[in-house]
């Protein structure tokens, strides 16, 4: 009960209440019914009625109706002692209800009167009214925003949890009794400790602290939680206790990660990116710049963050920077082509994707600058070349239509429309085969577009209605989308028939001329056969009568020597020995010839020929009659061919001959015979390391009595490789030397029948 609020004890009430004029809270005198049988000067103002007007009437009527029957309870229940009942609406000088809290006590006993003293409660019952909707809302708030608080003093022993901590702790609200204790339950051990060593030096200190932990909720989630905690202290300043927040930061740290990482990124992008990144605000001043922005430009970052975007351009391209900036102010975002200025003057065009990000107070401008001074350079080709083509497609000579799928004209250039008479409107949309009705092409035309396959004809013939039989060169190309799906084709045909006409006059005169001209060499061939026998008659007999005489020289010079050598000086002597060389030679000659003539007149026998065999066997032979010289000489096994093994042989001994003397000045001789494959023919390769010679005399080497050697030193007819070449030609083959001087020399040979 107030203090200042006494109802004093009596027993009987006085008839004259003029004492309680000068109390200033209203009083009234009620029978136990709660009739009003008396009222003081403060209860009429109160209630803006006097006595007279009040007397008799019911405490009650004067109350707000919903509380008229609680009102009337409480007064039925009034002990001897005073008593304070709950505060009731009471209408107010017949305007407004205010709220009223009584005290009253009995005057006597039984039936006596009670007094009642009010008092004017409705600001203090306004202020607790808001103060509790504070306490709702802040508890509302502490669920919303995860957090919770918590009271310890010392002490009183108060230990309090707001609805927010134990939601926090995953509980319900009020469901256990606060204590430290069962707050470290929800703790892991590091956080107990990092909490309890916080919670000491507050103590120690006197001063708040701010620390972050986890706590396991009781659903077994974990949760990231900041606690900051504020020391109670007492009269004497010591400290007995803490107040504390504890905030949910789980969802707040991990934005704060996401933040990092999105910042992390957003610099690796900028420091990384191939094209140049600037950032300005609001104000037309550059605030950042990645690495690829300061080497395109040519500026240091202190130098680009002293400059706007504008001080980027030629004085002429501004005003089309500043409309880009109105369009991403309005649209948020832009693409524009520019041309920008580097430090050093160059200019160069750049495409800008702009962008405008704003937080709702402050905005900044990105711009992504991309050179693309070659792709306008390539564009400009592009279109260019495209201007060309359309000149070349319209103005070229050939006829070219370009028809859809369904073989629908869809192009045709101007000299098809010559061609066909019709002018491009009549031909485009329409069907090549309603106006050219041709079965074989309708199907050439569908194979194209079915197998994406170009398809070419040459000279084909067509009855023209006015020019009878024309020819024409036409070549059908498939053309295919991004799936590979052909969607149409172009057709090309060229007028051939003035080519075509003279083609088959030429065909004509040629087969005429063929004709002579076989007829021509079937004569020449028979001559010369005739020759090639009175030749090989001549070389023959000539050949073997020359024989005689040489015997008959040879004769009378040895016995000329034997029977009067005594009789000659010295060049007698020199004249004989001359003679006798001299007739020598001439056999050599002769056998020469004859082999040569043998070579013509034998008829081939061909058969398989072991030519590793052979070749083996000739060189055993030639070093039998080569005395002490030792020759390196390797043969390829298994080489074989098909021929006249006679003359093979006669072909390999003039060959190993000749690679055995040119190598007789070689320190180590060195001779291997081979095969090739060159060009898909077989190729027989005799190699020696012998004298060579130069290239400039290949002509001669395989000409009769040619020699490219003197006499002196190498001796020989010039027969043999003129034998050897005469041998080859035999087997329809081919042979051909390559020699360095000094070096060697390699004949190469094929024989027909090898490939």
């Amino acid at each position: 009960m107030d203090a200042k609020f006494q109802i004093p004890s009596f027993t009987k009430l006085p008839t004259d209440l003029s004492v309680f004029s000068l109390v200033p809270d209203p009083i009234l005198v009620l029978d136990t019914c709660g009739l009003i049988l008396r009222l003081n000067r403060a209860a009429e103002q109160f209630f803006g009625h006097d006595e007279s007007e009040l007397h008799g009437q019911l405490l009650s009527s004067l109350c707000h109706p919903d509380d008229a029957e609680n009102l009337l309870s409480s007064l039925r229940q009034i002990n001897k002692q005073v008593t304070c009942l709950e505060p009731y609406r009471f209408l107010m000088e017949g305007e407004i209800y205010r709220w009223i809290e009584w005290h009253a006590r009995p005057t006597g006993e039984g039936n006596d009167p009670i007094l009642v003293v009010g008092r004017d409660v409705t600001e203090r019952r306004m202020a607790n009214l808001k103060l509790r909707e504070s306490e709702r809302q802040l508890a509302r708030g502490e669920l919303i925003a995860g957090l919770g608080s918590w009271r310890w003093d010392s002490q009183s022993g108060e230990r309090l949890w707001s609805d927010g901590f134990y939601q926090l702790l995953g509980l319900f609200p009020q469901s256990v009794k606060p204590s430290f204790e069962l707050f470290c339950e929800y703790l892991p051990e590091d956080s107990r400790e990092k909490l309890e060593t916080a919670i000491q030096w507050l103590f120690d200190s006197g001063q708040a602290v701010e620390v972050e932990h986890t706590i396991v909720r009781s659903d077994g989630g974990m949760r990231l939680v900041q606690s900051r905690l504020q020391p109670l202290y007492a009269v004497d300043s010591k400290v007995i206790g803490y107040t504390g927040t504890a905030l949910d930061i789980t969802e707040l740290s991990a934005a704060r990660h996401a933040l990092a990482d999105s910042e992390l990124r957003f610099r690796m992008l900028m420091e990384h990116a191939t094209d140049a990144i600037l950032v300005a605000n609001d104000h037309g001043q550059l605030i950042g710049a990645n690495r690829r922005a300061m080497d395109f430009f040519g500026y240091s970052k202190n130098e680009l963050m002293a400059m706007g975007p504008l001080d980027l351009y030629p004085p002429e391209e501004r005003k089309g920077v500043i409309e880009a900036f109105r369009d991403i102010d309005q649209a948020g975002q832009s693409l524009y082509q520019h041309t920008a200025r580097r430090k050093n003057g160059s200019l160069v065009d750049v495409e800008v994707s702009g962008a405008r990000v704003t937080d709702g107070e402050t905005a900044i401008y990105l711009g992504i600058f991309r050179d693309v001074s070659e792709r306008n350079r390539l564009q400009e080709e592009m279109r260019r070349k495209t201007a060309e083509l359309e000149a070349l497609f319209a103005n070229l000579h050939v006829c070219i239509a370009v028809l859809d799928r369904e073989f629908n004209f869809l192009r045709v250039n101007r000299a098809y429309c010559e061609m066909t008479g019709m002018p491009a409107e009549a031909l485009v949309g329409r069907s090549h085969f309603d106006l050219y009705p041709h079965e074989e092409n309708e199907r050439i035309f569908g194979r194209t577009v079915a197998t994406g396959k170009a398809h070419s004809a040459i000279a084909k013939v067509f009855e023209h209605p006015s020019l009878g039989a024309t020819y024409w060169d036409w070549t059908l190309t498939p053309f295919t989308n991004q799936a590979g799906e052909v969607e149409g084709m172009v057709l090309s045909l060229i007028d051939v028939t003035e080519r075509e006409q003279q083609r088959q006059a030429a065909e004509s005169a040629w087969l005429r001329a063929q004709d002579e001209l076989e007829q021509r060499v079937r004569e020449r061939t028979t001559e010369l056969a005739a020759a090639n026998r009175e030749l090989e008659s001549f070389s023959y007999s000539v050949s073997h009568d020359l024989r005689g005489p040489l015997r008959a020289i040879n004769g009378f010079s040895g016995a000329l020597q034997e029977d009067c050598g005594e009789l000659l000086n010295e060049d007698g002597h020199n004249y004989l020995q001359r003679i006798q060389s001299a007739t020598l030679r001439m056999s050599d000659l002769i056998d020469g010839l004859l082999s040569l003539s043998r070579v013509f007149r034998t008829e081939l026998e061909r058969t398989d020929v072991d030519l590793s065999g052979l070749a083996e066997e000739i060189v055993r032979q030639l070093r039998s009659g080569a005395g002490h010289r030792q020759v390196s000489v390797d043969v390829e096994q298994g080489m074989t061919t098909w021929g006249d093994p006679t003359l093979i042989r006669l072909l390999l001994q003039n060959l190993f001959s000749n690679a055995l003397k040119f190598t007789s000045n070689s320190p180590e001789p060195r001779i291997s015979f081979v095969s090739l494959l060159i060009s898909g023919r077989r190729v027989f390769v005799i190699r020696d390391n012998g004298i060579g010679f130069e290239m400039e005399y290949v002509h001669k080497l395989f000409q009769p009595f040619e020699r490219l050697h003197d006499d002196k030193n190498f001796k020989g007819s010039g027969i043999g490789l003129a034998t050897a070449r005469r041998i080859v030609e035999r087997h329809a083959g081919e042979v051909w030397v390559e020699a360095v001087p000094s070096q060697g020399a390699s004949f190469y040979f094929t024989l027909g029948g090898d490939s």
